[in-house]
């Protein structure tokens, strides 16, 4: 071409055929580039549709795995959280399960959230928002479990715990639908992929094809037509080249991929390709695992099967985007059988359909599922032992409680048998002493009559003839039966107030004991327990003093049950008197702030202050040879106060050793209306 126009630019002719051949040329370059524009258009189109959606398969992949990443954990802390309330593990051990799970559930999530700020414009918007979402249920459920730790860390297993957790399974499912609209937008734009690069492929081979057709034409054409040739060699070598790093991108996300993948091609069986973590899930390197079938890698038991259920994927072609993990069993080099959970999709890349399985190692998730198994039956087992232990417990105070109140009905059942017939006796006992006066009083005045004039005479100098002498025997055997009867009558009283005290004792344990509510006299009160005790205190040369303690002196009328205060008042008096040696017991009543108090002081020995509580127990009284003296057997104060706090009252007790005590009986204070 060169050497032809150098010759015909010699001539007219030759510059004339020249210029004609230029403007030829430079039509059909104009016709060309006319014809050509469109294929340009869309290999330009193309290209930028291709490089979008790598971008966005990329992004998906990189989504997916900061999703598995703050997943698993998350999932680990929602399964530990249950455990927790349903009582299962404990709260130190979910605690610290949680604890570990927590920094890689952390890491995980912030990377996922760091990832949606920096890169997130370039996913869909209901990808984005979704992964957003898993993100927020993440940190929710994180926070909730820790809120529940919390609780139950202030409050205790007894605590009121209202927090409502998500369940394992419905958190996995939401996970996995995630997954399976993300696995299904990366198939779509695969093929979406695929389907522009065939376009940019045709429309370089019509530009080919265009371009050989010139070169028929003319040889200045030929020669246009060739540099534009090359310019689209030089396009389609550039876009083999962006296919290439296409494919090498491709290769890196596979290798950095968390989970083991292994590419199959679908119409051989044979493996293509593998990553990383496939290389360490089988424990092979990759050259031993290209090109060998892919039913090689399980065992030959299982192999039947699951080539069948691979064979159906592959059936079901690109379009099937079911995500549901399938539990399948592969061997290791080394022979060891490991349980792997698989996700497989369909991919076509230069013309050849291949099948992409996404292996994840479940071997130590089944065996901590099966550890956490193991564990809650156990825990199963401690609290059915407890649970037995408790009823056991519980029969024993049933048992304790049905022994005690036939203890009562006994007490309740002794003191009424033994009441009946010294009631009896202390009666019969009373009309003896009362005719026995009446002989007293008959002997003395025989005796008078007996006398010379019937003057009285001294025994001393009385005639000692028969008579006298009989009279005066029989007034001494008369005084002795009466002061025999009088220790009678005084003892069976005190075993008949025993007994009362004992009967009323078991009718308080055993709730028959009901109070009486009337109107009452305090002063009324405190007379009748004054008058009772009157020859007691004098007896021990003690002043017994009894009245309403305020400013006019007024009695004081309100609801209540006279006898049972009177009773307990009696019991406290004759207490003050028998531990006094002289000095003055004083029994009062007043009001204040709406109670009603009756008040015991004495001038006795005293009660020491690490006995001031001991002496309200049944039974008990203060040591030491003093009190032993004085006999009983510590019920009276015991009594009181069951018949106080019975009466919705209290008693209590102040008291100084060898200066005398002060009993403070409060009653809540009920008036009459008019």
């Amino acid at each position: 071409m060169g050497l032809w126009l150098r010759a015909g630019s010699g001539t007219p002719l030759g510059r004339i055929i020249i210029l004609l051949t230029l403007l030829m040329m430079v039509m059909f370059a104009a016709g060309y580039l006319y014809v050509n524009v469109i294929n340009f258009q869309q290999i330009e189109n193309s290209d930028k549709k291709r490089n979008l959606r790598n971008d966005e398969i990329s992004l998906l992949i990189e989504a997916q795995m900061l999703m598995e990443q703050s997943f698993g954990p998350a999932h680990d802390i929602l399964l530990y959280g249950m455990l927790l309330k349903s009582g299962i593990l404990t709260r130190a051990q979910a605690e610290n399960y949680v604890n570990i799970e927590s920094l890689t559930a952390e890491r995980g999530r912030s990377a996922l959230q760091r990832f949606l700020s920096e890169k997130g414009g370039g996913l869909p918007s209901n990808f984005r928002q979704g992964i957003a979402t898993e993100a927020a249920e993440h940190g929710a459920v994180m926070e909730q479990v820790r809120e529940m730790l919390r609780r139950w860390r202030k409050g205790g297993p007894s605590a009121d715990i209202d927090i409502k957790l998500d369940t394992p399974a419905s958190f996995h499912n939401r996970h996995d639908e995630l997954g399976k609209r993300i696995s299904a937008e990366m198939s779509r734009l695969k093929i979406e992929f695929d389907h522009f690069a065939e376009a940019d492929f045709r429309a370089q081979d019509d530009v080919r094809s265009k371009a050989a057709a010139g070169v028929v034409l003319i040889e200045a054409m030929a020669l246009l037509l060739g540099l534009m040739e090359l310019a689209a060699a030089g396009r389609a070598a550039l876009a083999g080249r962006i296919l290439e790093e296409e494919r090498e991108k491709y290769k890196k996300l596979m290798e950095h991929a968390g989970d083991a993948v292994i590419v199959t091609d679908a119409d051989t069986g044979l493996m293509v390709e593998i990553n990383r973590k496939g290389e360490e899930l089988l424990g092979m390197r990759r050259g031993d695992v290209v090109g060998q079938p892919h039913d090689s890698l399980f065992p030959p038991t299982e192999r039947e099967r699951y080539n069948a259920m691979l064979a159906k994927r592959v059936a079901d072609g690109p379009d099937d985007t079911d995500p549901n993990p399938k539990s399948i069993t592969l061997i290791r080099a080394d022979g060891v059988a490991v349980t792997a959970d698989v996700r497989c999709s369909m991919i076509r890349v230069e013309g050849r359909d291949l099948m992409q399985g996404i292996y994840r190692d479940m071997t130590t998730q089944r065996a901590h599922e099966k550890l956490m198994e193991q564990q809650a039956a156990a825990q199963m087992e401690l609290v059915r032992q407890t649970v037995d232990a408790l009823e056991e417990a519980q029969k024993d105070r049933k048992a304790a409680e049905e022994a005690n109140r036939l203890k009562s009905e006994f007490v309740a059942n002794m003191s009424h048998e033994l009441r009946t017939p010294l009631t009896s006796v202390l009666g019969y006992s009373r009309i003896a002493r009362e005719r026995m006066e009446e002989v007293m009083e008959g002997l003395k005045t025989a005796h008078r009559h007996a006398a010379p004039d019937g003057e009285r005479v001294p025994a001393a100098t009385a005639p000692q003839n028969g008579t006298d002498k009989t009279v005066t025997r029989a007034e001494q055997a008369a005084a002795e039966i009466t002061m025999f009867n009088d220790v009678v009558v005084a003892q069976g009283e005190r075993l008949l107030q025993l007994i009362n005290d004992l009967l009323d004792m078991s009718s308080l344990e055993a709730g028959q004991l009901k109070m009486q509510e009337h109107v009452s006299s305090a002063r009324m009160i405190l007379h009748a327990v004054s008058a009772r005790l009157a020859a007691a205190a004098s007896e021990k040369n003690i002043r017994l003093a009894a009245g309403i303690d305020n400013q006019r002196n007024e009695d004081i009328f309100f609801l209540g049950d006279t006898s049972r205060i009177e009773q307990t008042l009696y019991n406290l008096v004759q207490n003050a008197i028998k531990y006094s040696g002289g000095g003055e017991v004083r029994a009062t009543a007043s009001i204040s702030n709406g109670q009603l108090y009756f008040r015991v002081k004495d001038e006795g020995i005293g009660i020491p202050a690490k006995d001031r509580e001991i002496i309200f127990d049944a039974f008990r009284q203060l040591d030491g040879g003093s009190t032993r003296a004085q006999g009983g057997v510590g019920l009276g104060l015991t009594l009181c106060r069951k018949l106080v706090a019975a009466m919705g009252g209290t008693i209590s007790v102040q008291s100084t050793e060898g200066k005398g005590s002060e009993f403070t009986i409060t009653l809540p204070y009920r008036p009459v209306d008019n």
